[in-house]
């Protein structure tokens, strides 16, 4: 929504046996999900990004930056 995009995103952050670590939804009443977070242990993690109402199209881009 910050850059114009009507998408509601659903963070989802995963580790590697596939359990979830963190969930994030709207923050602060926007529908933008941001987390910080410090990973609990070296090793791989998996980002699912997911447009929460089942929309989508040319017009729902997002910006994922990791840190």
């Amino acid at each position: 929504a910050a850059h114009g995009s009507p998408a509601d995103l659903l963070l989802t952050v995963y580790d590697a046996n596939k359990q979830v670590v963190v969930i994030v939804d709207d923050v602060g009443g926007k529908p933008d999900p941001k987390a910080e977070l410090t990973l609990p242990a070296d090793g791989d993690y998996y980002v699912s990004v997911l447009e929460a109402n089942d929309l989508g199209g040319t017009g729902f881009g997002y910006r994922l930056t990791i840190k």
